[in-house]
């Protein structure tokens, strides 16, 4: 059920003014990403370089924990590399287990590399973000986020994407891996 309720909150994404929006499947869960980008609202910021958005992570069709996620992040070209794309930013991340309430502000890097300059949309991906206790609240006591992969794009703005991710919310009494998994999905721009 909560992954049809994803699945057609995607769909519906551009009657709400939402200039990016991904969603990817794996045997463990569901996540679901949404980005507006700010360039396209206000004069003065560049088109495709500054995005605030919020994604949620479901485990165990719903009955398990949930990662919430809302984050700023600002991507360029690297004109002295062709073909590389990269972002820096800041996520608040929230969750919860076992009565314990997780809040954490991790800063990390965003990369895209387009593999082959003859025109195949062909991308290698990945980002890491991590926060220290320093920045991590309530009974978190750190977070870390690796995420590798690669993308096709099948159409103009529409990228089919295999990747791999980990996820680690430590908390204050225990370390979690939350998550840890190959998904598959897609990622749409409007």
């Amino acid at each position: 059920m909560l992954r049809t309720l994803f699945l057609l909150m995607l769909l519906l994404l551009p009657a709400f003014g939402v200039h990016r929006g991904m969603m990817n499947i794996s045997n463990l869960d569901v996540e679901v990403d949404v980005a507006f980008d700010i360039g396209q609202f206000l004069d003065g910021y560049a088109i495709d370089s500054y995005f605030v958005g919020v994604s949620a992570i479901s485990t165990d069709d719903g009955r398990g924990p949930r990662l919430w996620a809302l984050d700023f992040l600002y991507t360029s070209d690297i004109p002295e590399f062709d073909g590389v794309r990269m972002g820096v930013g800041v996520k608040l991340i929230s969750s919860n287990y076992n009565g314990l309430y997780f809040l954490s502000l991790p800063v990390g890097l965003d990369m895209e590399y387009r593999v082959f300059k003859n025109g195949i949309p062909f991308f290698a991906t990945g980002s890491l973000f991590f926060a220290p206790i320093s920045l991590s609240f309530s009974d978190a006591g750190g977070y870390f986020e690796f995420r590798t992969g690669v993308a096709y794009e099948v159409f103009d703005h529409m990228r089919i994407l295999f990747d791999w991710r980990t996820l680690h919310t430590n908390y204050k009494t225990t370390s979690m891996l939350f998550n840890q998994t190959f998904y598959g999905g897609m990622r749409v721009g409007f």
